[in-house]
């Protein structure tokens, strides 16, 4: 952690990912040498249970590596119910562009993440996406492809690769404010979707 602090304070230039959607990834990549720290916090109620609240906190370093490359780090903290806040997990993610913004019809970028849970012995949780986008004037179009293959937490075992899909389209009002909105859908082994909650 020291080390990303480090890095993190040693970068020439900085400057903050504009991120329009929750769960669909734009075609976008930090400048070469400049670094980001980001933090996502998340609440979840329990249904069955409203006195209990489980929660995640997670914190990202991530770092330009050229312009098209960057790579990040993550650590995963969780929360259930009254319990203690816990580290989860350990992640590591590279996105890569192909082209320069506007140079083909469809903008392209590559995604690949490797997660280590700490409950898992042995090898932990891949991830690739395949993250297509396009921006018309204000308007930002984006789509992505999901593949990840999870560890069943109890047996330590990877279950059958799950695919998804993400879209959404975001309008920039001013360069404080955009509206948009957005889709993310598990599809299951027949092709049939299951919106996530």
């Amino acid at each position: 952690l020291l080390l990303l602090l480090a890095a993190l304070l040693a970068a020439r230039e900085a400057r903050a990912d504009r991120k329009y959607y929750l769960f669909t990834y734009q075609y976008a990549t930090l400048p070469k040498g400049s670094a980001e720290l980001e933090t996502w916090i998340t609440r979840e109620d329990d249904d069955a249970n409203p006195s209990r609240t489980n929660g995640q906190f997670q914190l990202e370093g991530e770092f330009g590596v050229t312009d098209r490359l960057d790579i990040s780090l993550y650590t995963t903290f969780t929360k259930e119910g009254s319990g203690s806040l816990d580290w989860d997990a350990s992640k590591i993610e590279a996105k890569y562009r192909l082209g320069s913004a506007g140079a083909w019809p469809v903008d392209v970028e590559l995604y690949a993440e490797y997660e280590q849970p700490f409950k898992v012995h042995g090898f932990g949780e891949p991830e690739l996406k395949l993250i297509l986008a396009h921006d018309f004037g204000p308007l930002n179009v984006a789509g992505n492809f999901i593949f990840q293959k999870p560890v069943d937490d109890e047996t330590g075992r990877h279950l059958a690769w799950q695919k998804e899909w993400a879209a959404g389209a975001s309008y920039e009002i001013s360069p404080r404010v955009n509206a948009g909105f957005e889709g993310h859908e598990e599809l299951d082994g027949a092709g049939r979707g299951a919106v996530r909650d």
